[in-house]
């Protein structure tokens, strides 16, 4: 039997507080070498809020560079 993914362990941990609208977001990115701090910092944004716009239970997948 496969493992559960840590990122689905994370997300039942968070809701099994009990804080109702407490809620977790996780994101895997591929970052060049060279990337100023600024750029990640403008991605990481940009990724979240769209998450969280899309909702709960949602999934945001992206190909290639933004």
């Amino acid at each position: 039997m496969p493992s559960t993914p840590w990122f689905v362990r994370l997300a039942a941990g968070v809701a099994a507080l009990g804080h109702p609208g407490l809620g977790a977001g996780v994101g895997v990115v591929v970052l060049e070498e060279d990337l100023a701090a600024r750029a990640v910092l403008r991605r990481a944004t940009l990724y979240l809020t769209t998450a969280r716009s899309a909702g709960a239970g949602s999934v945001v997948r992206y190909r290639g560079i933004r």
